[in-house]
Protein backbone atom coordinates (compact mmCIF):
# COMPACT_ATOMS: atom_id res chain seq x y z
CA UNK A 1 0.00 0.00 0.00
CA UNK A 2 2.74 2.15 1.05
CA UNK A 3 4.03 1.70 -2.66
CA UNK A 4 0.88 2.81 -4.45
CA UNK A 5 0.59 5.24 -1.94
CA UNK A 6 4.27 6.63 -3.43
CA UNK A 7 3.76 5.79 -6.89
CA UNK A 8 0.11 7.71 -7.64
CA UNK A 9 1.33 10.99 -5.64
CA UNK A 10 4.82 11.09 -7.61
CA UNK A 11 3.01 9.85 -11.16
CA UNK A 12 0.10 12.80 -10.42
CA UNK A 13 2.87 15.17 -9.74
CA UNK A 14 5.10 14.64 -12.23
CA UNK A 15 1.70 14.93 -14.70
CA UNK A 16 0.39 18.23 -12.85
CA UNK A 17 3.73 20.46 -12.99
CA UNK A 18 3.99 19.70 -16.66
CA UNK A 19 3.45 21.82 -19.34
CA UNK A 20 0.30 20.11 -20.29
CA UNK A 21 -1.47 20.65 -16.97
CA UNK A 22 0.61 23.45 -14.67
CA UNK A 23 -1.40 26.32 -15.47
CA UNK A 24 -4.37 24.45 -13.79
CA UNK A 25 -4.05 26.11 -10.55
CA UNK A 26 -1.11 28.69 -10.38
CA UNK A 27 0.76 30.63 -7.69
CA UNK A 28 2.56 33.71 -8.57
CA UNK A 29 5.30 35.44 -6.71
CA UNK A 30 4.39 38.23 -4.51
CA UNK A 31 5.62 40.57 -2.07
CA UNK A 32 4.87 37.65 0.27
CA UNK A 33 6.95 34.99 -2.22
CA UNK A 34 9.89 33.12 -1.64
CA UNK A 35 9.85 31.42 -5.37
CA UNK A 36 10.45 33.73 -8.52
CA UNK A 37 8.41 31.86 -11.24
CA UNK A 38 4.60 31.18 -11.52
CA UNK A 39 4.58 27.32 -10.12
CA UNK A 40 1.34 25.30 -9.86
CA UNK A 41 0.08 24.59 -6.21
CA UNK A 42 -2.34 21.32 -7.35
CA UNK A 43 0.14 19.13 -5.43
CA UNK A 44 -1.84 18.19 -3.04
CA UNK A 45 -4.33 16.50 -5.54
CA UNK A 46 -1.34 14.07 -6.17
CA UNK A 47 -1.10 13.47 -1.70
CA UNK A 48 -4.44 12.63 -2.21
CA UNK A 49 -4.19 10.08 -5.16
CA UNK A 50 -1.73 8.77 -3.47
CA UNK A 51 -4.10 8.16 -0.40
CA UNK A 52 -6.95 7.35 -2.30
CA UNK A 53 -4.69 4.35 -4.12
CA UNK A 54 -3.66 2.79 -1.14
CA UNK A 55 -7.38 2.99 -0.02
CA UNK A 56 -8.49 1.19 -2.58
CA UNK A 57 -5.83 -1.47 -2.31
CA UNK A 58 -7.31 -2.28 1.56
CA UNK A 59 -6.00 0.86 3.52
CA UNK A 60 -8.80 1.50 6.49
CA UNK A 61 -9.64 4.82 7.21
CA UNK A 62 -12.66 5.97 10.01
CA UNK A 63 -15.66 6.89 8.01
CA UNK A 64 -15.55 10.17 9.44
CA UNK A 65 -12.59 10.69 9.17
CA UNK A 66 -13.27 10.28 5.23
CA UNK A 67 -16.04 12.56 5.10
CA UNK A 68 -14.50 15.06 6.89
CA UNK A 69 -11.01 15.05 4.70
CA UNK A 70 -13.04 15.08 1.85
CA UNK A 71 -15.08 18.16 3.00
CA UNK A 72 -11.94 20.04 4.05
CA UNK A 73 -9.81 18.52 0.74
CA UNK A 74 -12.73 20.16 -1.03
CA UNK A 75 -12.79 23.50 -0.23
CA UNK A 76 -8.90 23.73 0.03
CA UNK A 77 -8.86 22.14 -3.48
CA UNK A 78 -11.25 25.69 -4.34
CA UNK A 79 -9.31 27.88 -2.53
CA UNK A 80 -6.20 26.54 -4.54
CA UNK A 81 -7.70 27.41 -7.77
CA UNK A 82 -10.31 30.45 -6.72
CA UNK A 83 -8.73 32.11 -3.57
CA UNK A 84 -11.68 31.82 -1.47
CA UNK A 85 -12.43 34.16 2.02
CA UNK A 86 -10.41 33.53 4.89
CA UNK A 87 -13.79 32.73 6.85
CA UNK A 88 -15.20 29.89 4.48
CA UNK A 89 -11.90 28.14 5.30
CA UNK A 90 -11.99 28.55 9.18
CA UNK A 91 -15.60 27.15 9.23
CA UNK A 92 -14.87 23.86 7.04
CA UNK A 93 -11.97 23.22 9.26
CA UNK A 94 -13.92 23.76 12.58
CA UNK A 95 -16.64 21.70 11.03
CA UNK A 96 -14.00 18.85 9.56
CA UNK A 97 -12.39 18.66 12.87
CA UNK A 98 -15.72 18.37 14.86
CA UNK A 99 -16.87 15.55 12.43
CA UNK A 100 -13.61 13.72 12.57
CA UNK A 101 -13.48 14.27 16.69
CA UNK A 102 -17.08 13.28 17.46
CA UNK A 103 -16.41 9.81 17.85
CA UNK A 104 -12.79 9.64 19.03
CA UNK A 105 -13.78 11.08 22.56
CA UNK A 106 -14.94 9.21 25.24
CA UNK A 107 -18.77 9.80 26.43
CA UNK A 108 -17.65 10.97 29.95
CA UNK A 109 -15.51 13.27 29.14
CA UNK A 110 -17.02 14.75 25.75
CA UNK A 111 -17.75 18.58 25.96
CA UNK A 112 -14.95 19.13 28.14
CA UNK A 113 -12.37 17.73 25.71
CA UNK A 114 -14.23 18.66 22.17
CA UNK A 115 -14.10 22.43 21.88
CA UNK A 116 -10.23 22.07 22.90
CA UNK A 117 -9.43 18.93 20.54
CA UNK A 118 -11.15 21.07 17.63
CA UNK A 119 -9.16 23.97 18.41
CA UNK A 120 -5.91 21.39 18.54
CA UNK A 121 -6.95 20.24 14.75
CA UNK A 122 -7.80 23.38 13.72
CA UNK A 123 -4.44 25.08 14.73
CA UNK A 124 -2.54 21.74 12.97
CA UNK A 125 -4.49 22.57 9.58
CA UNK A 126 -3.42 25.83 9.77
CA UNK A 127 0.16 25.75 11.21
CA UNK A 128 1.04 23.14 8.53
CA UNK A 129 -0.37 25.40 6.18
CA UNK A 130 1.44 28.16 7.49
CA UNK A 131 5.16 26.04 6.74
CA UNK A 132 4.68 25.10 3.48
CA UNK A 133 6.35 27.91 1.88
CA UNK A 134 9.75 26.61 0.72
CA UNK A 135 10.99 23.55 -1.57
CA UNK A 136 11.46 20.35 0.24
CA UNK A 137 9.86 21.84 3.52
CA UNK A 138 6.16 20.67 3.72
CA UNK A 139 6.57 17.21 1.92
CA UNK A 140 10.13 16.73 4.31
CA UNK A 141 7.69 16.98 7.37
CA UNK A 142 5.03 14.75 6.01
CA UNK A 143 7.63 12.22 4.93
CA UNK A 144 9.54 12.18 8.31
CA UNK A 145 6.53 13.23 10.51
CA UNK A 146 4.22 10.60 9.65
CA UNK A 147 7.24 7.62 9.71
CA UNK A 148 8.42 8.23 12.79
CA UNK A 149 4.10 7.76 13.94
CA UNK A 150 3.57 4.66 12.11
CA UNK A 151 6.88 3.45 13.63
CA UNK A 152 5.46 4.55 17.03
CA UNK A 153 2.11 2.76 16.39
CA UNK A 154 3.70 -0.44 14.68
CA UNK A 155 2.34 -2.23 17.08
CA UNK A 156 -0.46 -1.40 19.02
CA UNK A 157 -2.45 -0.23 16.49
CA UNK A 158 -1.70 -1.37 13.15
CA UNK A 159 -4.34 0.31 11.30
CA UNK A 160 -3.51 3.65 12.50
CA UNK A 161 0.46 2.93 11.57
CA UNK A 162 -0.85 1.93 8.19
CA UNK A 163 -2.78 5.10 7.78
CA UNK A 164 0.60 7.10 8.60
CA UNK A 165 2.94 4.80 6.32
CA UNK A 166 0.79 6.19 3.35
CA UNK A 167 1.06 9.77 4.45
CA UNK A 168 4.19 9.43 4.70
CA UNK A 169 5.07 7.88 1.28
CA UNK A 170 2.21 9.62 -0.32
CA UNK A 171 4.06 13.12 0.65
CA UNK A 172 7.44 11.37 -0.29
CA UNK A 173 5.97 11.12 -3.90
CA UNK A 174 5.54 14.85 -3.58
CA UNK A 175 8.72 15.37 -2.07
CA UNK A 176 10.37 13.91 -4.99
CA UNK A 177 8.82 16.17 -7.36
CA UNK A 178 9.24 19.74 -5.10
CA UNK A 179 12.12 19.21 -3.65
CA UNK A 180 14.69 19.21 -6.55
CA UNK A 181 12.96 21.55 -8.48
CA UNK A 182 10.22 23.41 -7.19
CA UNK A 183 8.49 22.68 -10.10
CA UNK A 184 5.11 22.00 -8.20
CA UNK A 185 3.60 22.87 -4.75
CA UNK A 186 1.66 21.63 -2.29
CA UNK A 187 -1.34 24.12 -2.03
CA UNK A 188 -3.64 24.12 0.07
CA UNK A 189 -5.40 20.99 -0.97
CA UNK A 190 -2.76 18.91 0.69
CA UNK A 191 -1.04 21.35 3.61
CA UNK A 192 -4.29 21.43 5.22
CA UNK A 193 -5.01 17.87 4.72
CA UNK A 194 -1.60 16.58 6.03
CA UNK A 195 -2.40 19.13 9.44
CA UNK A 196 -5.50 17.76 9.89
CA UNK A 197 -4.27 14.38 9.39
CA UNK A 198 -1.26 15.19 12.10
CA UNK A 199 -4.28 16.12 14.57
CA UNK A 200 -6.45 13.40 14.50
CA UNK A 201 -3.86 10.94 14.09
CA UNK A 202 -1.93 12.52 17.27
CA UNK A 203 -5.47 12.34 19.02
CA UNK A 204 -6.41 9.37 18.21
CA UNK A 205 -3.36 7.42 19.32
CA UNK A 206 -3.42 9.43 22.59
CA UNK A 207 -7.27 8.19 23.50
CA UNK A 208 -5.45 4.12 22.47
CA UNK A 209 -2.66 4.78 24.26
CA UNK A 210 0.06 3.98 21.62
CA UNK A 211 2.02 7.07 22.68
CA UNK A 212 1.61 10.30 25.40
CA UNK A 213 -0.04 13.07 24.67
CA UNK A 214 3.34 14.57 23.63
CA UNK A 215 4.66 12.42 21.66
CA UNK A 216 3.37 13.79 18.31
CA UNK A 217 3.82 17.35 19.60
CA UNK A 218 7.67 16.32 19.55
CA UNK A 219 8.02 14.47 16.75
CA UNK A 220 6.27 17.77 14.88
CA UNK A 221 8.14 20.27 16.93
CA UNK A 222 9.77 21.81 14.23
CA UNK A 223 6.75 23.56 12.71
CA UNK A 224 4.64 23.44 15.82
CA UNK A 225 7.58 25.73 17.27
CA UNK A 226 8.06 28.26 14.57
CA UNK A 227 4.66 28.58 13.64
CA UNK A 228 3.28 29.08 17.15
CA UNK A 229 6.06 31.33 18.09
CA UNK A 230 5.82 33.57 14.46
CA UNK A 231 1.61 33.74 15.49
CA UNK A 232 2.80 35.05 19.36
CA UNK A 233 5.20 37.81 17.91
CA UNK A 234 2.59 38.81 15.55
CA UNK A 235 -0.58 38.86 17.72
CA UNK A 236 1.44 41.21 20.46
CA UNK A 237 2.71 43.43 17.74
CA UNK A 238 -0.83 43.95 16.59
CA UNK A 239 -0.30 42.73 13.28
CA UNK A 240 -3.01 41.10 10.88
CA UNK A 241 -1.81 37.96 11.88
CA UNK A 242 -4.81 35.93 9.80
CA UNK A 243 -2.45 37.23 6.52
CA UNK A 244 -0.02 35.85 4.39
CA UNK A 245 3.77 37.36 5.49
CA UNK A 246 7.42 36.37 5.14
CA UNK A 247 8.15 36.32 9.07
CA UNK A 248 8.48 32.81 9.64
CA UNK A 249 11.68 31.72 10.83
CA UNK A 250 12.66 29.58 8.39
CA UNK A 251 11.42 32.60 5.79
CA UNK A 252 13.75 34.82 7.04
CA UNK A 253 16.75 32.17 6.92
CA UNK A 254 16.22 31.79 3.09
CA UNK A 255 15.65 35.71 3.00
CA UNK A 256 19.05 36.54 4.18
CA UNK A 257 21.10 34.31 1.99
CA UNK A 258 20.05 30.31 2.96
CA UNK A 259 19.35 28.41 -0.44
CA UNK A 260 16.07 26.11 -0.09
CA UNK A 261 18.24 23.02 0.03
CA UNK A 262 20.56 24.24 2.92
CA UNK A 263 17.29 24.80 5.05
CA UNK A 264 15.16 21.85 3.50
CA UNK A 265 18.42 19.47 5.08
CA UNK A 266 18.90 21.38 8.28
CA UNK A 267 15.09 20.80 8.83
CA UNK A 268 15.03 17.28 8.06
CA UNK A 269 18.48 16.57 10.53
CA UNK A 270 16.20 18.33 13.34
CA UNK A 271 12.74 16.54 12.44
CA UNK A 272 14.90 13.39 12.78
CA UNK A 273 16.00 14.10 15.84
CA UNK A 274 12.98 15.25 17.23
CA UNK A 275 11.37 12.21 16.31
CA UNK A 276 14.58 10.29 17.43
CA UNK A 277 14.57 12.17 20.60
CA UNK A 278 10.13 11.46 21.10
CA UNK A 279 10.85 7.78 20.77
CA UNK A 280 13.67 7.52 23.12
CA UNK A 281 12.16 8.99 25.97
CA UNK A 282 8.56 7.35 25.75
CA UNK A 283 9.46 4.47 28.33
CA UNK A 284 11.55 7.51 30.80
CA UNK A 285 10.09 8.61 34.00
CA UNK A 286 7.92 11.93 34.01
CA UNK A 287 11.15 13.37 35.17
CA UNK A 288 13.23 12.62 32.61
CA UNK A 289 10.78 13.42 29.78
CA UNK A 290 10.31 17.18 31.90
CA UNK A 291 13.84 17.84 31.92
CA UNK A 292 14.15 16.48 28.12
CA UNK A 293 11.41 19.25 27.27
CA UNK A 294 12.92 21.99 28.97
CA UNK A 295 16.30 21.13 27.14
CA UNK A 296 14.45 20.99 23.92
CA UNK A 297 12.82 24.26 24.08
CA UNK A 298 16.33 25.84 25.45
CA UNK A 299 17.34 24.88 21.78
CA UNK A 300 14.21 26.24 20.00
CA UNK A 301 14.82 29.58 22.21
CA UNK A 302 18.67 29.37 21.03
CA UNK A 303 18.28 28.66 17.33
CA UNK A 304 15.46 31.24 17.11
CA UNK A 305 17.62 34.25 18.85
CA UNK A 306 20.51 33.18 16.63
CA UNK A 307 18.03 33.57 13.37
CA UNK A 308 16.78 36.81 14.92
CA UNK A 309 20.30 38.08 15.28
CA UNK A 310 20.81 36.78 11.65
CA UNK A 311 18.01 38.46 10.25
CA UNK A 312 18.88 41.97 12.37
CA UNK A 313 22.23 41.66 10.75
CA UNK A 314 20.97 41.41 7.18
CA UNK A 315 18.06 44.04 7.69
CA UNK A 316 20.58 46.32 9.09
CA UNK A 317 22.78 45.91 5.93
CA UNK A 318 20.23 45.95 3.48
Amino acid sequence: MAASAFSASFVVNLLLSSKWLRHLATDKPGHRSLHQHATPRTGGLGIIAGLLCASLLGLSWPMQWVLALSMLAAISLADDILSLPARTRLVTQICSGSLALYWLIPEAHFWLLLPALILVSVWATNLYNFMDGANGLAGGMGMIGFGWLALASWHSAPDLAGICLALAAASTGFWCINFWSGRIFMGDAGSTLLGMCAALIGISGTLRQCWPFWLPLMVFSPFIADASVTLAKRIYAKQRFWEAHREHYYQRLIRSGWSHRQLAMASYALMLFCGGLAMQTINQSNAIIISIWFALLLIYQIMFHLIDSRWKHFADSH
